[in-house]
């Protein structure tokens, strides 16, 4: 993206105005490609999380109540989520050997950890260690190839975004000019995005760490489907925002500052044939 934009500008000779119109168009058609956000693989279901504890085992459920880590079938057993430590049975992951509900530990001849036992909370009554998994290469490489594309057509008009503050203000505040524009990048875009985007992935956290002592750290589970919703809506939120800002940039820019840019240019040019010709007399004096 970076090098094809570098070569655009070569080629094309653009004014600032049609520049601004330039970046305004590539940053709306990297918009929809922010979509390829919602090809992401699922996670695995957790007992006590996505689903309760009765749904798993097929017991009574009240449908008005929410899943809790802590159910009938494990409340004596004294868990907490100070560590993470998943088992699995048939295709629901606990959170720990204690919330599936097990009371013993399955080892093989070499003395090496094989499994649980006797697991109140599971349907086959055992558990193994680990996440049940979930398999998605046809997701994986759609959402690699979807936002591959974004990203290089995000770029493709990096070098006219770079290339429009040099050419909009006279030459004496060029300098003056890049110095405002990284200060307000900053200010607007490199100091409040992590609060913002750390509030919403903290919103989202559906099981934090909490210690022994109460302490709490960080997070262990979230809620993918709605934390992916949120970070493409705010990623088009913001992409829109900025694409507007150079459509409306594009069309208050004055038509006279285009003319007066290339009478500029012709000026500039005859002063350099004006000295090459008087450096030329010199020699031949």
């Amino acid at each position: 993206g970076l090098v094809g934009s570098g070569l655009l500008m070569r080629l094309k000779q653009w004014d600032p105005k049609d520049l601004q119109l330039v970046y305004a168009i590539i940053s709306a058609l990297a918009i929809p490609f922010t979509m390829g956000s919602l090809h992401y693989c699922p996670t695995d279901t957790h007992a006590g999380v996505e689903v309760s504890y009765e749904q798993v085992l097929g017991a009574s459920y009240n449908a008005t109540s929410l899943p809790t880590l802590i159910g009938e079938c494990n409340k004596g057993c004294g868990c907490t989520t100070a560590f993470y430590t998943p088992v699995c049975d048939g295709n629901i992951t606990y959170f720990s050997p204690c919330h599936a509900g097990c009371s013993e530990v399955v080892m093989d001849e070499n003395n090496t950890l094989i499994g649980y036992d006797y697991c109140t909370c599971t349907v086959s009554g055992t558990a193994l260690p680990g996440v049940c998994g979930t398999t998605c290469p046809t997701t994986l490489w759609t959402s690699l190839a979807i936002t591959t594309t974004g990203t290089i057509v995000g770029f493709a008009g990096f070098a006219a975004h770079a290339y429009i503050y040099q050419r909009v203000v006279s030459e004496v505040d060029r300098t003056l000019a890049q110095g405002v524009r990284s200060s307000v990048t900053r200010a607007l875009g490199t100091l409040p995005a992590p609060i913002i985007f750390g509030w919403v992935i903290d919103k989202f956290c559906t099981v934090w760490r909490v210690s022994e002592n109460g302490t709490q750290g960080n997070c262990w589970l979230y809620d993918i489907d709605s934390l992916m919703w949120w970070f493409i809506m705010l990623r088009v939120a913001m992409r829109t925002l900025s694409a507007s800002c150079y459509f409306i940039c594009w069309w208050i820019y004055p038509e006279s500052n285009k003319k007066g840019e290339e009478a500029d240019e012709m000026g500039d040019k005859d002063a350099t044939k004006d000295e090459e010709e008087r450096k030329l007399t010199q020699n031949n004096d």
